[in-house]
């Protein structure tokens, strides 16, 4: 029996990385569901905030990866309408599945295409409806929510949430009775047995893999930390987009 095919877009995927959690949440469902599902993505041939293409990658053809998905990586000139339904008529996909809200090209775009298509439609959020990722442009976004909403973009679609609370979000700014279903993130695929790790009395060592930028909280979490009594180790992995805003982190640290 065939194995069913699902068509994702997404602006940045594997080998990028630095659009951070979206990217990574994308990259574990596929680890985890390839051997049942036939994956076709849609993304970009550059990094989050590079203009230089992925080297090895010949853009606007689909890619095989050594998992098994199968990766369109689009050049800036290969993006068009034309293109998008060729890749949405040519797959046979038994569901589109979009990662994100505002995307020009990667979500509205597939989302307005497909609209009559026979095809199974899901939109994950990626936390893009969440109060503080809306503070930022909110003028605009809550704009193209409305307008969205009076052209029933998303109607019949299904939407994926990670908790309850961006359940309530997209229930908030997209539908009151749409169909949601919370599907957590996934972890990394483990290759091998983890090896358990011993909590000391008194002390917290804690990590945070995220871009250091305001909506991300970083300063929130380094004051919230110095309250802490006892011993924290607190590590921070990602890229700086604002230095004023990592100038404060540092000043909190100091």
């Amino acid at each position: 029996m065939p194995k069913p095919r699902v068509l994702v877009f997404i602006d940045w995927y594997a080998p990028g990385y630095k659009a951070g959690g979206p990217v990574r949440s994308l990259v574990n469902l596929v680890d985890h569901l390839r051997d049942r599902i036939q994956f076709h993505v849609v993304t970009r041939n550059t990094d989050y905030t590079e203009t230089t293409p992925y080297p090895g990658i010949t853009p606007d053809c689909w890619t095989t990866l050594p998992g098994g998905e199968k990766v369109w990586y689009a050049s800036q000139a290969g993006i068009s309408r034309k293109v998008w339904k060729h890749i949405l008529s040519e797959t046979g996909c038994d569901t589109v599945y979009i990662n994100g809200i505002y995307s020009r090209w990667f979500s509205i775009a597939p989302l307005w295409l497909s609209r009559n298509m026979d095809v199974r439609r899901i939109v994950a959020v990626r936390g893009m409806l969440a109060s503080g990722a809306l503070q930022h442009g909110a003028l605009k976004k809550l704009l193209f929510l409305s307008v969205a909403r009076m052209l029933d973009l998303y109607k019949g679609v299904g939407f994926q949430a990670t908790n309850e609370e961006e359940a309530k979000d997209i229930r908030l700014h997209i539908l009151k009775h749409t169909e949601v279903v919370v599907v957590p993130n996934l972890s990394r695929k483990a290759a091998a047995q983890v090896k358990p790790i011993v909590k000391e009395a008194g002390a917290v060592k804690l990590v945070s893999v995220a871009r250091i930028a305001v909506e991300k909280n970083t300063l929130w979490a380094i004051e919230s930390l110095r309250q802490v009594k006892g011993h924290v180790r607190f590590n921070l992995y990602g890229p700086v987009y604002d230095e004023a805003y990592w100038a404060k982190c540092q000043a909190a640290i100091a």
